[in-house]
């Protein structure tokens, strides 16, 4: 049952936060996932503090950022193009 709500709680958050955001803020936000992790295995001791580690997640983190952005504008320029199309066909 605990493991029905660790895993239910994230997705439905996730579900609403689609809803509500851009794509590109809640690509931004995920792709800092790995990145708090790391942070958080610091602070408790688990993991030592490695310039390789953190130079792979900046590299992670600002590859996600460009792919949503380039995911949205590919989507952005896609409904335009769609939207220029509809009035012709009420003729």
């Amino acid at each position: 049952m605990i493991g029905f709500a660790i895993i239910a709680f994230p997705v439905f958050a996730m579900q609403k936060a689609i809803s509500l955001m851009s794509t590109l803020t809640l690509a931004a936000i995920t792709a800092l996932g790995p990145l708090f992790v790391f942070l958080f295995q610091l602070v408790e001791g688990r993991v030592a503090y490695a310039p390789a580690t953190m130079t792979g997640l900046i590299i992670h983190f600002a590859g996600a950022v460009l792919a949503a952005y380039g995911g949205a504008r590919h989507s952005e320029i896609k409904s335009i193009v769609h939207k220029r199309r509809q009035p012709s066909q009420n003729c």
